[in-house]
């Protein structure tokens, strides 16, 4: 379904690419839609793709998913602030609170540097609510296996995405909560706290446990 999806959205996305100006990007993941354009043009461009979208798809865009930010601030460019709010969110971020001064692309924040380590806050209080769950399972090889491979990876995405100087508290954070939660995996006092760190951050192949460090890795990510 996917594919498909993607089939029908190709001929709308490629005809409102070709309707913008030079230097105006939609950039596309399944349903999730993004515009890079500049100020004055941008509900311009907003509707342009997407009265194409719902012409050729019949597709409307999510009101309460639209947002729309510029790292220059200011007020909102002209008739972006009629496009309505998200949830009693204006639309158009660029003059709000430091905190809430920026938009999610696909899960990352981008915005000012409040409002990055806000998202990142959050994420990483989720995160550690599911390693604090782990090691209620009673089964030590199936605990190992959640934190291996999809609690200590979950970090991966942020890394890619996120300047290792807005990204440092978020990495330390979940290097410390990967840490914690394999002492109680394996049922260890913490004495012995720095050898564990060492194992565990060593590659498989020289008898570690391949669990990376966030913050070390955070840069060549």
């Amino acid at each position: 379904m996917p594919a498909l999806f993607c089939l029908a959205m190709h001929g709308p996305l490629h005809e409102s690419a070709t309707r913008l100006h030079d230097g105006e990007f939609v950039i596309v993941y399944l349903d999730d839609i993004y515009l890079l354009t500049p100020r004055d043009r941008a509900r311009v461009a907003y509707d342009i793709v997407t009265l194409t979208v719902w012409q050729r798809a019949g597709i409307r865009p999510h009101a309460g998913k639209t947002g729309c930010w510029a790292k220059g601030g200011g007020p909102a460019p002209r008739g972006v602030k009629e496009l309505g709010t998200r949830g009693g969110a204006p639309v158009w971020k660029g003059n709000l609170q430091p905190s809430e001064r920026g938009v999610e692309v696909l899960g990352s924040p981008l915005g000012c540097p409040e409002f990055v380590q806000t998202h990142l806050k959050e994420r990483a209080a989720k995160e550690a609510s599911f390693l604090r769950d782990i090691p209620k399972l009673g089964d030590a090889q199936m605990e190992w296996l959640l934190l291996s491979f999809c609690a200590a990876p979950r970090a991966n995405y942020i890394l890619c995405t996120t300047p290792p100087t807005m990204a440092a508290t978020y990495a330390t954070d979940h290097d410390e909560n990967v840490a914690q939660c394999l002492e109680r995996v394996l049922n260890m006092s913490s004495g012995g706290a720095n050898d564990v760190l060492r194992q565990m951050r060593l590659p498989v192949r020289y008898g570690g446990l391949g669990l990376r460090c966030s913050r070390r890795a955070s840069p060549c990510a």
